[in-house]
């Protein structure tokens, strides 16, 4: 009787290792696989420490979400501007209105967007958009924002308060030129510079006004943290502790992956039966160097699944063989690479190793990525390829 030895890959520790075990130890019964199964965690002894000192604003992680603008928030808003300009101003159309508007009152609104209708640029804006060879894009953004949009719209809903969507112009007329310039691969001014045009826009429309709406605050306050949390200052500690694991273990792996690799070794020489390595992700590529490497007498066949090996060796990463190297070493098992096109961590090896030793299992999980990299376990066809493959 064969015994599989089960490698976890990267960001894997102790509770979710043995979770999937659990997983992998069932499927064999259920799905008839002639195996004893054994584990190999090597991530707990020897996978990569989680980052507490290298973080910057460490006291923020604990911190309460600002109850006013932020830079953070800023950040977030600007990001959302540079891939849609239009983004707040459709926003500021969803927002609820006061109802019928009655005749006879002023209308501040209508007459700001006659200001912004007819503007042209001062010589102070001309002169800031010179600095930073923006001035080309000036008429396509107003067409763009003034002309072709109804942008009157977020005006004419609320004429008592036209602070809030004058000022959305303004950020939207700067964030169209930014975004023309960034398509053409031109620079960028900073956020200072940036803002100074916004002012000037806000100071020459008549847009600044007391009293300030509050609408895009609320909308960024409970919302953005969530669509733009990479930029979210107070979210990186989070982000970098949950992270660490997975791309820290690669990391580590690339630098000093013998450890890893001689404790998978010392686990398949511990048993006293033929071994199948079951390798998932990093494990994958651990397991390959390592048989590519040097001969272990116990180990009979490997399967990969969800593996980055194929895609290491092609461009020349993979530790184990010499780049451009097509045929594997004699002592080499034969090599089941079940992958699933919806992975994006999956990669082809036959194709990559010229060798009648190595064949691809294509399953589908039927889950989107990241999710179909850890869907194999509880499908149907990676159990039925792994039964055929080891009988």
């Amino acid at each position: 009787m064969k015994t599989i030895l089960f490698v976890h890959g990267t960001g894997v520790r102790r509770a979710s290792f043995f979770a999937t075990f659990a997983i992998i130890q069932d499927a064999c019964r259920l799905y008839d696989v002639p195996c004893a199964v054994a584990p190999c965690l090597w991530g707990d002894e020897l996978g990569a420490a989680d980052p507490v000192l290298s973080l910057p604003h460490t006291a923020a992680q604990t911190a309460a979400r600002p109850a006013q603008w932020t830079a953070d928030q800023e950040f977030a808003r600007w990001e959302l501007l540079y891939k849609d300009p239009l983004f707040e101003l459709r926003l500021l159309k969803q927002r609820p209105g006061d109802g019928p508007i009655p005749s006879g009152i002023p209308r501040p609104d209508r007459e700001l967007w006659k200001r912004i209708r007819d503007y042209r640029p001062s010589s102070a804006l001309l002169e800031l958009l010179a600095a930073w060879r923006l001035e080309g894009y000036w008429e396509s953004a107003r067409e763009r924002v003034v002309v072709d949009d109804p942008t009157g719209a977020v005006l004419d809903s609320s004429p008592d308060e036209i602070g809030e969507p004058g000022q959305a112009v303004a950020r939207a007329m700067v964030a169209s030129m930014l975004q023309s310039a960034i398509e053409d691969g031109g620079s960028l001014p900073d956020g200072r510079h940036r803002d100074r045009m916004v002012d000037l826009l806000i100071g020459e429309w008549g847009a600044r006004v007391a009293g300030i709406g509050t609408f895009l605050m609320g909308f960024f306050g409970d919302a953005v943290a969530t669509i733009s949390t990479p930029i979210v200052r107070w979210k990186r500690n989070q982000i970098s502790m949950a992270a660490a694991p997975a791309a820290g273990d690669i990391l580590l792996y690339q630098a000093r992956g013998e450890k890893i690799r001689q404790y998978i070794r010392r686990c398949a020489e511990s048993l006293d039966t033929d071994v199948v390595l079951l390798a998932h992700s990093l494990g994958g590529i651990a397991c390959v160097d390592l048989l590519a490497m040097e001969e272990v007498r116990s180990v009979r066949q490997l399967i990969t699944v969800g593996s980055q090996a194929p895609l290491l060796h092609e461009i020349g990463a993979l530790r184990g063989l010499e780049p451009k190297t097509k045929a594997l070493p004699a002592h080499f098992p034969d090599w089941l690479n079940i992958y699933d096109p919806y992975d994006f961590l999956s990669y082809l090896a036959a194709r990559v190793f010229a060798s009648p030793k190595v064949k691809d299992q294509r399953v589908d999980s039927g889950q989107p990525f990241p999710h179909s990299h850890s869907a194999y376990w509880a499908n149907r066809d990676t159990w039925q390829a792994i039964r055929a493959f080891i009988q």
